[in-house]
């Protein structure tokens, strides 16, 4: 008896047809392809083959796409300074900012490595202290202090989002002066209140479909101005769908 209701139980399966979800053309993976960053982590694609074939995507299961890793270092900093800005004295020395941009925007200075000032010279000599007084520049007015500049308030920030930094400018007498006759930094902290974004990569367009017939899944790079950066950078998943014109047998 139980040989027989072995035989109807197969004689079932064949009947409904259900053997064809065991049977031939289920695909298997290939290795990976080269990864597809310059630096840090990324994601590569696989593909689906058929008897050795590529074959759609949907005869093989999971995603077609695995992480893999460069061994190389991305930048700790995305930005890229700017030139520097008009020198902001009508005189003399003294210092200007530039900007950090990412993807050629305005970001917080942190995404920059050093420094968002730099000195700069306007090429005009300013008035020595003994032009207005007829004494050396180490004489003292009657009041005892020798010229001594005042800061005055910092200008409007220089950045769209995030903290940077702002200048102020040295005044004697109420007029601008080198920043020599004033004590300190002409630069001071400033704040927009607004916050930087948080992912500071753009997606680039899809790259070409590594199917030959159906549909898949192609990968994009992550750019921070322009260069391939770690995927952490930008938002989303590097990968989409994609399909070619030629069905699938």
């Amino acid at each position: 008896m139980s040989y027989r209701k072995t035989l109807f139980q197969i004689g079932l399966c064949l009947s409904s047809g259900s053997v064809a979800f065991a049977q031939s053309f289920a695909g298997v993976w290939s290795a990976g392809h080269a990864c597809p960053v310059s630096c840090g982590t990324g994601e590569t694609y696989r593909d689906c083959l058929v008897n050795g074939q590529q074959a759609d995507y949907s005869n093989c299961q999971g995603s077609s796409f695995i992480a893999c890793d460069t061994g190389v270092q991305c930048p700790s900093f995305p930005g890229v300074w700017s030139a520097g800005h008009a020198c902001p004295v009508s005189c003399g020395t003294g210092q200007t900012y530039r900007d950090c941009l990412v993807n050629g925007q305005q970001a917080d200075y942190s995404n920059c490595q050093g420094s968002s000032t730099i000195a700069c010279d306007t090429g005009v000599e300013c008035p020595s202290s003994s032009s207005s007084t007829g004494h050396s520049e180490s004489s003292s007015s009657s009041t005892g202090v020798s010229f001594a500049g005042v800061w005055s308030a910092g200008h409007a920030c220089p950045v769209s989002c995030g903290t940077g930094e702002t200048y102020r400018d040295c005044l004697v007498n109420g007029q601008q002066a080198d920043y020599s006759n004033c004590e300190g930094s002409s630069f001071i902290t400033c704040d927009t209140g607004v916050q930087c974004p948080s992912f500071p990569g753009v997606w680039s367009a899809g790259h070409a479909c590594p199917v030959s017939c159906g549909t898949g899944q192609t990968y994009r790079d992550c750019l921070v101005n322009g260069q391939q950066a770690d995927y952490s950078n930008c938002q989303g998943s590097s990968t989409i769908a994609c399909s070619v014109s030629t069905p699938c047998p």
